[in-house]
């Protein structure tokens, strides 16, 4: 195998892809974000007992979001376990970092067309999400 991308440390130790990597460039910032959501249409949602509601509702959102920081330290488990196995981390250059943002962009935009198409300030939305990330991973 010469290389993988786009997955945590934790998924390549499970895939038994990990024992063979030399050299994990760490991208700052990360180059994907687990997301999770659950989507409830009104009447199904109406249909659903208040004492269930509150159920699902209290572990939801931030709740859910602190939970999932055992995701966080299985990955930082996997990295450390690999670097300990000979794993060098290389950190890239900006130049390498700007083209990746670069590549990006085209996803991004599609994202902001969406967004205008709902009414949605897209750009706002973005910072928030960019600016509630790095809060996060401090």
């Amino acid at each position: 195998m010469d290389g993988f991308v786009g997955i945590p440390d934790m998924d390549a130790a499970r895939f038994n892809v990990m024992r063979y990597a030399r050299y994990e460039t760490t991208v700052p910032g990360g180059i994907t974000a687990p997301s999770f959501s659950l989507f409830v249409n009104r009447q199904v949602w109406a249909s659903i007992s208040p004492a269930d509601r509150d159920a699902i509702t209290a572990h939801s959102g931030e709740a859910f979001a602190r939970r999932m920081a055992t995701l966080d330290a299985a990955n930082t488990r996997a990295r450390a376990a690999a670097v300990a196995h000979g794993l060098k981390l290389v950190e890239p250059s900006v130049t390498f970092v700007d083209a990746l943002r670069g590549l990006a962009q085209p996803m991004v935009q599609q994202w902001l067309a969406n967004a205008v198409r709902l009414h949605v300030d897209g750009h706002a939305a973005l910072a928030y999400y960019r600016a509630q990330a790095q809060q996060e991973a401090r």
